[in-house]
């Protein structure tokens, strides 16, 4: 019996250890942070190519009817 005891608090070591290991572990922090800016980024583009697009559409009908 004391065998069994002894092998069950081994094993509950190397969890709690392994669990310490994965708590502390921060290397999908950086992937998660790159997605974030890109995200962002991604969205001020959206902004500003469809405040330009609207500016644009108006300078090609302006020059549209001047050729007409």
């Amino acid at each position: 019996m004391p065998g069994r005891i002894s092998a069950l608090f081994q094993q509950n070591g190397d969890s709690m250890r392994k669990i310490g290991r994965f708590l502390a572990d921060e290397s999908g922090a950086n992937a998660i942070e790159y997605a974030m800016i890109a995200a962002g980024i991604a969205a001020v583009l959206v902004a500003a190519i469809q405040g330009l697009g609207t500016s644009v559409d108006t300078l090609f009908v302006s020059v549209n009817t001047a050729l007409r």
